[in-house]
């Protein structure tokens, strides 16, 4: 990761990437399919949400979806208000654990439906949770490809929600300025 995108905006916090492995694979995919490719966003959708930039196969960017530096995913809450956030641990009393387990596992969609069930969710599509779901991801790409000088290659998507067409068609309406498609493996 290039040196700029580890600076948090706060001396001694450090933004460290923590990204799906199958983004290596989504990497590999596109060299293969668009050999010429070289600026590349990879996107993985599953329980968690994670994106990483690339150019000329070197990671310039890349969320952390444990530590909610990502969008929101199903169980992940992603991107909060860090004033929110603090005041859970300090006006409600919880735990450091209690707010590390709400962020990274009962937080996103599940928080809102009760489920992490993507068949049940992927019914949600209309819904307004649903809506800002697509749409934190949709911010998550957008930041990306400014990172690539607004210009991807190719933006691939893979992961289990990519077998919900409904989803697919919805992100892809957001991003339609983007080149995106759809893993042929990473489903």
């Amino acid at each position: 990761m290039i040196e700029e995108a580890r600076l948090s905006g706060l001396p001694g916090i450090e933004r460290e990437p923590l990204y799906h492995k199958e983004h290596h694979l989504l990497l590999k995919e596109v060299r293969e399919r668009f050999p010429n490719a070289h600026r590349v966003i990879t996107v993985y959708l599953g329980l968690e949400v994670s994106i990483a930039a690339w150019c000329c196969e070197k990671l310039i960017d890349a969320d952390n979806y444990l530590t909610g530096d990502s969008p929101m995913g199903v169980r992940s809450s992603g991107w909060l208000p860090n004033m929110g956030t603090l005041s859970l641990y300090y006006e409600d009393g919880r735990s450091l654990k209690e707010i590390e387990k709400l962020i990274s596992g009962e937080g996103g969609l599940k928080s809102y439906y009760g489920t992490e069930d993507l068949e049940n969710l992927s019914r949600r599509v209309e819904d307004l949770p649903f809506e800002a779901f697509l749409y934190w991801i949709a911010k998550g790409i957008g930041g990306m490809a400014a990172i690539l000088k607004g210009k991807p290659d190719i933006v691939i998507l893979g992961g289990p929600w990519v077998r919900y067409e409904a989803v697919i068609l919805k992100l892809k309406k957001r991003l339609s300025y983007l080149p995106l498609i759809e893993s042929d493996r990473i489903r």
